[in-house]
Order: structure tokens, then C-alpha cells, then sequence
């Protein structure tokens, strides 16, 4: 049997993170024969066999016209053209498959796609949700609005929510901010779906040395940081933790890995600061530099972060986060790594110094919070309780 994904991607960007070998991991071992991935709303269209597991169905905007496609009105034609394929097109396409369940990775336009897949077909919709998309509207950052609109997207998502067969986020957390945001939903429609990662493959994969790769001094310690850098995400407090840091010492270094709207804003706060031997904005990385950067740093920082939290866990190093949204789950202060407030940077560059000046504290938080997250994001771990929530929801949606 085949499974069919929804989501706001596209297939150039996967390859650019580097990240499209999770959609083999979406297979879940083996349960699925195929997985059908579609991107609606793109800039490009295209059809990609990765191989004969993977299937990638894009439809973008733009006509293959250059000269045509300068035109703001393209963009509004192309969209509708969109709409009609998505509509009349693509369902011809879904039926060579056989697709039992769907899922779709937001509550907005790719559920509001399966949700009419799902009527077509008569197979049941799942939504997994990966993000806490009120918090990124509060703060200013990443979230999803339908034509200018939050209130309008909130009421997508409130009606695809119960038109759902269930509601799958990566969370506890997440469970509760949705069940706080709709009482009306049932409590049996929620189960967690944690990420999963291959231990293996993190820990085998070749090794960088990152001091060389950026000119990091080796009298100086080293703090890593690795997220997309939109305002949700924390990043602008990175300058005033370095400038608080620099009261306890001059010999450390922030390594900023990722891009985003904000790499400018924070580059420019940094010299506004004169804090450009303390911090390093790397840009975009491949996996070989993220996973060297989490297992050959002092201290790893994390501000608010999915995926990214599991990869600092894996690397073994004392961690210093942020307590929002998830982190409390695999960071537990003390014990697994130091927890501050939000946005008390004075906090966190006070937690920093902790570990730097406690080598004993930080081995074993590093250790102990590696220990747990193997336990708890272990992709043989999450595989097998993925393949029940599938089992259970294609049994009942078959009685």
C-alpha cells in the first residue's frame, strides 16, 4: 500500500537543505510500499521518480515563459491553472496508486487538498503538525495566513481539524496548544508523532573539522547554533547573548548555522556591537557541517527548534535552551541541560558560563540528554509507533 503526503515544499529546496532522504523514512520501514508526495502552490512544475518508492508531484505557478512570467497577473492565472490541475488532473494521477491514508503536514492549503483527496477517494486524512503557528504569528515570524488573513486561515484550520480522521503533532505541547485553541475536538482524535532520526547515520556520517573549516580560534570555545533564521525562532537575542557573554569572557565563538530573513539583521547587530570575532554567520549548511557542528561544540544553543533539538541531543554535547515550546520534553534543567526563560539572554549567556566553567556538569548533561533522545526520536523507536496510528486509522476507516 501507498501513502500519499501533502506539503507547503518543494522538491528543489529538499535537495538544497539536504534533507530528501527523510522521505524514505517516511516509508516507515517498509510499511508503505510508496510514498506519493505532492507540492501544490510551488514556483515550478515537475514529476520526479526518485526511484520506485518515491514519487514527487509539484505544480507551480509559472508558464515556462520567462518574458510571460515577469507579469504580476501570471502569477494569478498560473495559480488558477493550479487549482484546475490540483482539482481535475491530479486525482486521475492518485488513482494508479494504492494510497489507504493521507497526510498532510499543515492544517491550511495541503489540508484543505486532502481533505477533498480524502472524500474523492474515501480513504482517511491525517494531519501532522510540526510547528506552533500562533506562536510564529504572536512573535512576528513564520505562520500561515490565507490571503493576508490569520483569522481566515484560523477558520481553515479549525474545519480541517474536524473534518480530520485524526490529528497527529509532534508534540505533547502541540496536543495542548490546539486542544486549548479547540474544545470541540475529540480527545481520541490526538496522538503524538515524533520525529525520528537514524542514530546510525548521524553518528557515521564523515566528520568536519569545523574550527578549520571557519577559522575558529582553539583558545576559543566554541557555542553552536543551527536553525532557520526567522524572528519566531529567537535568533535576534543571538547578538545580546554573545554581548552578555563577553562580561564573563572574551575567548568564545557562536557559530551561526542556517539562513533566513533575519541573517542580514542579526550580521548588522553584530557589528553594531563589535562582536565579529565572536560570532560567525555561516549561512546554509549541508549535514556534514550540522552534525559536525553539534558534536565537536562546547556548549550547543537552542532557542526554539524542532528537528534541530534532536540533532543537538544526538551530538552528545551540554546544551542550553530556551524553555518553549517542546524543549522541556528532552531538555530537563539539570539533568539533560539548562533550561532558561524566553528571551533572557542574560540567562542563557549565565547558563553558557556554567558549562564552560563546570566540565564535569556538562559531560554529564551531554551524556544523559544523548541517552534520552535516542530513547525518545530513535527512528526504529518512532517507525514502530508510526506503523500503529497508520494501522489504526485505516482499520477503523475500512469497518
Amino acid at each position: 500500500m501507498d501513502l500519499l503526503i501533502i506539503a507547503p515544499n518543494d522538491y528543489d529546496s529538499l535537495v538544497r537543505k539536504g534533507v530528501l532522504y527523510q522521505y524514505e523514512n517516511y516509508r516507515e520501514g517498509g510499511y508503505f510500499r510508496r510514498v506519493i508526495s505532492l507540492f501544490p502552490f510551488t514556483r515550478e512544475t515537475m514529476t520526479k521518480e526518485e526511484d520506485e518508492n518515491k514519487i514527487f508531484f509539484q505544480y507551480g505557478w509559472k508558464s515556462g515563459l520567462a518574458k510571460l512570467d515577469r507579469f504580476k497577473v501570471m502569477k494569478l492565472f498560473g495559480s488558477l491553472g493550479i487549482l484546475f490541475r490540483l482539482a481535475f488532473v491530479f486525482p486521475f494521477v492518485l488513482r494508479k496508486y494504492d494510497i489507504r491514508v493521507i497526510r498532510a503536514s499543515d492544517p491550511y492549503l495541503s489540508g484543505l487538498a486532502g481533505w477533498y483527496y480524502s472524500r474523492l477517494l474515501r480513504i482517511p486524512l491525517v494531519i501532522s503538525v510540526h510547528s506552533d503557528y500562533d506562536l510564529g504569528d504572536e512573535s512576528g515570524g513564520f505562520t500561515f495566513k490565507i490571503f493576508g488573513s490569520r483569522k481566515l486561515a484560523k477558520k481553515i484550520e479549525h474545519f480541517v481539524y474536524r473534518k480530520s480522521q485524526a490529528i497527529w503533532p509532534i508534540s505533547e505541547y502541540l496536543i495542548e496548544r490546539i486542544r486549548t485553541s479547540y474544545d470541540d475536538l475529540a480527545a481520541e482524535k490526538f496522538s503524538t508523532f515524533p520525529h525520528g532520526i537514524d542514530v546510525s547515520f548521524f553518528d557515521d556520517i564523515e566528520e568536519v573539522d569545523i574550527r578549520q573549516e571557519f577559522g575558529i580560534s582553539p583558545d576559543h570555545s566554541l557555542i553552536s547554533y543551527v536553525a532557520r533564521l526567522s524572528k519566531e525562532k529567537n535568533c535576534l537575542d543571538l547578538p545580546l547573548i554573545a554581548r552578555e557573554l563577553r562580561k564573563f569572557t572574551e575567548d568564545f565563538t557562536i557559530l551561526v548555522i542556517g539562513s533566513g530573513k533575519e541573517f542580514e539583521t542579526i550580521r548588522e547587530m553584530s557589528r553594531r556591537y563589535g562582536l565579529e570575532r565572536h560570532i560567525v554567520m555561516a549561512g546554509h549548511q549541508g549535514r556534514e557541517i550540522v552534525f559536525s557542528a553539534r558534536k565537536s561544540a562546547d556548549v550547543n544553543l537552542c532557542l526554539l527548534d524542532g528537528f534541530s533539538l534532536i540533532e543537538a541531543g544526538l551530538g552528545g554535547r551540554p546544551l542550553v535552551a530556551y524553555d518553549t515550546e517542546w524543549h522541556s520534553e528532552l531538555v530537563r534543567d539539570g539533568e539533560t541541560g539548562l533550561l532558561v526563560p524566553v528571551n533572557d539572554y542574560r540567562k542563557a549567556a549565565e547558563a553558557i558560563m556554567r558549562f564552560l566553567e563546570d566540565p564535569e556538569l556538562a559531560e554529564s548533561c551531554g551524556k544523559k540528554l544523548r541517552e534520552l533522545t535516542i530513547e525518545k526520536h530513535e527512528i526504529s523507536n518512532t517507525q514502530k509507533k508510526k506503523r500503529a496510528l497508520y494501522t489504526k486509522v485505516i482499520e477503523e476507516s475500512e469497518r
